[in-house]
């Protein structure tokens, strides 16, 4: 889920919660796969806003295009 708010400048902030996973390890690797990915969408399509991104338990499931395929989708609906 992908919460978005108008703003001058890019802020985000990823939420990974025990309910994804148990293992501090995995949490932390789905974290930072998020901040790249939002990075690359800041840097390629000079958004803007605070985007606060929450991880449900079936982004584990997932693979790595589809994990991007995802947060692209859910940052576009968020931006309507």
């Amino acid at each position: 889920m992908v919460v978005s708010h108008p703003y001058p400048t890019f802020l985000a902030a990823v939420v990974v919660g025990k309910k994804v996973s148990k293992k501090a390890v995995t949490r932390n690797s789905i974290r930072r796969r998020l901040y790249g990915v939002l990075e690359v969408l800041r840097r390629d399509y000079k958004l803007t806003g605070v985007y606060i991104v929450i991880a449900k338990p079936e982004i584990i499931k997932l693979t790595k295009k589809a994990f991007t395929t995802t947060l692209f989708t859910e940052i576009g609906r968020a931006l309507k």
